[in-house]
């Protein structure tokens, strides 16, 4: 099986660089300047999304937040990046395919 590493990564890298574009917008004051990471991850947990992306921020002096969005890295809109950004704390958001929140191991939300 052939598989176009290049397109394929020239696509991904094009789309992060579009949410990242999105998150830098619409962030709050507390956080303007982080460095925004933008990741696509496998999930095989029961009732979890086959891929979702994880955005993370992470400032100087200040705590890294994580923020899901429970969808593959190419059906992000800038719709989701609001959404996900304003829940309440990072990654408080719920799972839309089972509507309940997920925690993990140490107790926090994810």
């Amino acid at each position: 099986m052939f598989f176009d590493f290049e397109k394929n990564d020239a696509k991904c890298s094009s789309q992060r660089q579009q949410i990242k574009a999105w998150v830098t917008a619409n962030l709050s004051d507390d956080v303007v300047g982080a460095q925004i990471l933008v990741t696509e991850l496998e999930c095989s947990e029961p009732g979890c999304p086959p891929k979702e992306t994880v955005i993370a921020l992470l400032a100087s002096g200040a705590p890294a937040r994580q923020y899901k969005v429970f969808k593959p890295l190419g059906e992000i809109t800038e719709t989701d990046v609001v959404f996900a950004l304003q829940a309440s704390t990072p990654c408080d958001h719920q799972n839309p395919l089972t509507s309940e929140s997920k925690t993990n191991d140490l107790g926090g939300d994810v």
